[in-house]
């Protein structure tokens, strides 16, 4: 609340589906928080009542038919609330619109205080059993991927692989895929979030899986790029360098180290191998209740620093695939490379037994949950 104080406010409403779990516990896929004089209040509607009162234990909760935050505003302003901070960035013109016109028209004017990102800055860091939950749905992603290894054959398509994978993962008891599983071969293994596709995998060449579970509430996310059939020398060359790029990224991670930093860790190395042209995004995102948590500090050019305990993916990757070349041109790049893995910021701990630390003395700062 203090940060919601800074703007003049005396309430603090949120309606953003993950910060809601955050704050009360409560799933449901409608809901909104009043935190007021240290107290939140829940609202929904009668479909989650017994949901509501079992998973929002710590909080007042409120049934009725309307939305959510229309009557979390409506509530706070017959508690005498003038001022009231909510986050600009996750709420919709027609969502504001609405909760507007529930108050009376002296409260309305000057009642909304915008934010950004007040509980998702909360949620960077992590508490142990969050650390705990985000390890399990890394591990379960590392065997999911072992496992459909088999059906990467010619003989199959994208959309069966994908279909193959999840349905592999609801066996295994996720609640969900943290989003749209991506299997995209050949030349479009290119496509940083190509969508799986009726085209058959190649007898030769690059597969992209890019995908997560939800487990517990928590996501995992991984990328791994696989090639089928004999790789030439270049494509091993390229597929290294990417996962060198991967390691000194990681290597570079800790608390206090600005992610610029951490992006020219990872950027260096593909510089010296002459891609650094093909390294078009940022460095990485967080992750956790959300696939791609709201972390600006992960992101490039950022010059804010890493802090203890975030969590999040240094995943540098080499994302060209075009068709030909010239003599003139540089040589076709037919190598498209994504490596993720899932680092937690913290003091020097056991790396879980499927993890693959890289073989140098990179002193250990971020702590490799997947590789």
């Amino acid at each position: 609340m203090r940060a919601a104080q800074a703007t003049g406010a005396t309430a603090l409403l949120v309606t953003h589906g993950p910060d809601v779990r955050y704050l009360s516990g409560f799933t449901g896929s409608s809901g909104a928080i009043a935190l007021l004089g240290g107290r939140a209040t829940l609202f929904t509607d009668g479909r989650y009542a017994e949901q509501a009162r079992a998973e929002a234990a710590g909080a007042r909760v409120v049934i009725d038919k309307r939305p959510p935050g229309v009557q979390a505003v409506e509530w706070l302003a017959s508690c005498g609330v003038t001022r009231c901070a909510f986050d600009a960035g996750l709420t919709t013109v027609a969502e504001l619109e609405a909760m507007k016109r529930a108050l009376p028209g002296l409260v309305r004017r000057g009642f909304f205080q915008p934010t950004d990102g007040l509980v998702a800055r909360l949620r960077q860091i992590k508490d142990e059993d969050e650390v705990v939950r985000l390890r399990r749905a890394a591990a379960l992603g590392c065997e999911l991927f072992a496992t459909v290894l088999e059906y990467l054959t010619s003989s199959a398509t994208e959309t069966q692989v994908a279909a193959q994978l999840e349905f592999m993962a609801r066996l295994a008891g996720v609640e969900g895929m943290s989003f749209e599983t991506i299997v995209a071969s050949g030349e479009r293994s290119a496509l940083p979030h190509g969508r799986a596709t009726s085209a058959r995998l190649p007898a030769q060449g690059f597969v992209t899986l890019d995908f997560g579970v939800v487990l517990d509430g928590y996501c995992s996310d991984m990328t791994r790029t696989v090639h089928l059939g004999r790789a030439t020398e270049r494509e091993w060359e390229v597929y290294h360098s990417v996962l060198e790029a991967q390691q000194a990224a990681i290597a570079a991670v800790a608390a206090g180290v600005r992610c610029a930093d951490v992006d020219e860790a990872a950027r260096s190395v593909l510089r010296s191998a002459g891609l650094e042209k093909e390294f078009a995004h940022s460095t990485g995102h967080g992750v956790g209740l959300e696939s791609c948590d709201y972390d600006d500090s992960f992101r490039y050019p950022s010059q804010l620093q890493h802090r203890y305990r975030q969590v999040g993916l240094p995943s540098p990757s080499i994302l060209r695939y075009p068709e030909h070349s010239t003599p003139q041109q540089e040589p076709a790049m037919r190598t498209p490379v994504r490596v993720f893995a899932l680092a937690l910021i913290a003091p020097l701990l056991a790396l879980p037994s499927h993890a693959q630390t890289p073989q140098k003395p990179w002193p250990i700062r971020a702590v490799i949950v997947t590789t």
